[in-house]
């Protein structure tokens, strides 16, 4: 009697991926064992979790044509984990990379404007903080050619000697309008130590990991000091225990990302 040949190994994967993300209750089960699974697994040596998970320099001009899935999911969790934890040397980098980073990141939203730009305080100039306290600065500071560029909320414009001496009108600016003056028609305040104080601490990275995420890719794809340090502090010793405490967060972070990563512990 013939016997019917063995069903292939990649046929019976495709099958049982199937079933599983038919079933919403066999695909939470497959995550939680997963997630489990690879939270009880010793971790590797840094170096070799970051070798795995990080591109390598290319020629490509798009970092996401050089990952998919997972592995891309996991480079971009990596990266914004070292921005939590060294926000203000990742800026360092960034910005050596792309002057003209900060002038495209807020041109592009406004609500990063107002999450940075709108901290004026009643209390006057000391109680600015982040890019109020530095659009304030800039202004008196270049008041002959910057001033022009504020828009006021209030019946008329402020004049620079009125909010000298009293700092709390500067509290009526219409934070959208002005900001966006100076990104038309004031590149100097986008170069100028103002800004760059405000920014040093690299604070402002939180209102879009996303976005400073790809850029950070982008400078893993190339070959500069910048990618040496990103790779050096990813694979050093301090990262891998930060890395580690949060991995399971990650992990289910990952499993969330990807309608596939449920089989795996079945394979």
């Amino acid at each position: 009697m013939a016997v019917a040949p063995a069903e292939p190994d990649c046929m019976r994967f495709i099958s049982l991926e199937h079933d599983v993300q038919a079933d919403p209750n066999a695909m939470l089960e497959a995550k939680g064992w997963l997630a489990a699974t690879l939270a009880a697994a010793p971790d590797p040596p840094a170096a070799a979790r970051a070798a795995c998970l990080l591109p390598r320099p290319s020629r490509q001009p798009s970092p996401a044509a050089t990952a998919t899935g997972l592995n891309a999911a996991a480079q971009r969790q990596l990266l914004q984990l070292l921005m939590e934890r060294q926000p203000a040397d990742v800026w360092r980098h960034l910005r050596t990379r792309q002057p003209q980073l900060l002038p495209d990141f807020f041109t592009a939203s406004d609500a990063r404007i107002r999450g940075w730009f709108a901290h004026f305080d009643m209390a006057g100039i000391s109680a600015f903080q982040y890019g109020a306290k530095a659009l304030a600065n800039y202004a008196l500071a270049e008041r002959d050619h910057a001033w022009q560029h504020l828009v006021w909320t209030g019946k008329h414009a402020q004049a620079p000697v009125a909010v000298a001496a009293k700092p709390h009108y500067f509290c009526e600016p219409d934070v959208m309008r002005s900001v966006r003056r100076l990104l038309r028609d004031c590149p100097g305040f986008w170069r100028s130590e103002e800004l760059a104080r405000s920014c040093e601490g690299g604070a402002h990275l939180a209102l879009d990991y996303a976005f400073f995420v790809e850029v950070s890719l982008g400078v893993l794809c190339g070959v500069s000091v910048s990618r040496v340090w990103m790779l050096s502090s990813l694979c050093s010793a301090s990262c891998a225990s930060w890395c580690g405490a949060q991995r399971r967060h990650v992990l289910l972070g990952l499993l969330c990302l990807s309608s596939v990563a449920s089989t795996i512990v079945l394979v």
